[in-house]
């Protein structure tokens, strides 16, 4: 654990007392200071992130030879007492994706059955429509019958 040098980590918010993460993850180097905190999946750590510092859930700890990937990334700043049970956040992430996705289904049948009874009664008025005119022009021709 200890020469872990990196960890991969999405930045997260607090909303109605739930913890909802972004999708994407980033990259962040651990100081040799803060190797020994044993920092792990679920941690949540402050880190330089743009202008400001931020807290981020920890999602990966590895070890990366940054001399031969040449890769560089922001530090780690410290690592806060807090952890957080990532599988419990997936689980909560799948279940409110999977009611978007229901109400989804149920916005798009109702959308069609809205659209399929337009559709319907269109064809309704098209017909009345077709009638009428059929009408008319028949009650012009016998009356164009009758003067003759």
């Amino acid at each position: 654990m200890e020469d872990n040098n990196t960890i991969k980590a999405v930045h997260y918010k607090i909303i109605n007392g739930k913890i909802r993460y972004s999708s994407k993850q980033y990259y962040w180097h651990i100081p040799k200071k803060l190797r020994l905190s044993n920092i792990q999946k679920g941690d949540i750590v402050l880190v330089k992130a743009k202008n400001e510092e931020a807290r981020v859930i920890v999602v990966d700890v590895f070890r990366e030879d940054i001399e031969t990937t040449g890769k560089r990334y922001k530090s780690v700043i410290e690592k806060v007492n807090s952890r957080v049970n990532f599988d419990e956040l997936k689980a909560e992430k799948a279940e409110a994706q999977a009611a978007h996705m229901a109400k989804v289904m149920a916005d798009k049948a109702t959308k069609a059955a809205k659209r399929e009874a337009m559709e319907k009664q269109r064809a309704e008025q098209s017909i009345a429509k077709a009638a009428k005119k059929a009408a008319k022009e028949k009650a012009k021709a016998e009356a164009s019958n009758k003067v003759k």
